[in-house]
């Protein structure tokens, strides 16, 4: 749980703009561990009290990088060299932040860790929690009201597989990037997740599990 909630901002980093600002991007981290934690909390006080951590969902990742690969949001190029830009349409431009202010890039570049810089990741991290919020309230509609109850019915392992592995394959771009890094390191946990599976498979604990889920779908 731990490697899946400080994935999620590292994974997400890039796409809001951030270029490098380890402050920012520690922030961030320290943010969600602290969310993760009062979300646990409340969970196993006032919620079903499942002895599970409430961290990140690789759920949202998919729509989110869909909202920010639309050219509002898209970065501005001088992000990424942090160099001062010779193009004239470039230095005649301007771009607009997310409370539709503009500022000018007749400088030629923004510094990384100014407030132009923070406003430009804020303000899409500000669009991707409305529509994170605005998606939730569904959710909540659907648990309060019981209508998963009667969609369990219909829904069996055949429709929720295909569903996890499109979430998987849509992180396929930031996973292969981050492993070209390390290819030893990357095939560690592949190896043993490989061996557990094979060797687990019919353990007490991996037994269960199947019948839980036989008696769910049945």
């Amino acid at each position: 749980m731990f490697g899946s909630t400080v994935a999620v901002p590292l994974i997400l980093a890039p796409r809001l703009c951030m270029a490098g600002d380890f402050l920012a991007l520690s922030e961030v981290i320290s943010t969600i561990f602290c969310v993760s934690g009062l979300a646990t909390l409340l969970q196993t006080t006032f919620g079903c009290r499942l002895p599970i951590v409430q961290g990140g969902t690789f759920a949202f990742l998919a729509p989110t990088f869909s909202i920010l690969a639309l050219d509002k949001w898209k970065c501005p190029s001088n992000l990424k060299t942090g160099v001062e830009m010779t193009s004239t349409s470039f230095l005649n431009s301007s771009h607009v932040i997310g409370n539709g202010s503009h500022y000018n890039l007749s400088a030629g570049y923004i510094q990384i860790g100014s407030e132009e810089h923070k406003e430009i990741w804020q303000s899409r991290m500000r669009e991707v929690q409305g529509a994170i919020m605005v998606a939730s309230v569904f959710q909540v509609v659907v648990g309060f009201t019981g209508i998963m109850g009667l969609i369990l019915r219909y829904i069996s392992p055949l429709v929720i597989t295909p569903t996890i592995a499109l979430v998987g394959l849509s992180l396929f771009e930031a996973a292969a990037d981050y492993s070209s890094k390390n290819w030893w390191i990357s095939l560690g946990p592949t190896v043993i997740y490989y061996v557990t599976c094979c060797t687990t498979r019919h353990s007490c604990l991996t037994k269960g599990l199947q019948d839980s889920l036989e008696e769910t779908y049945t």
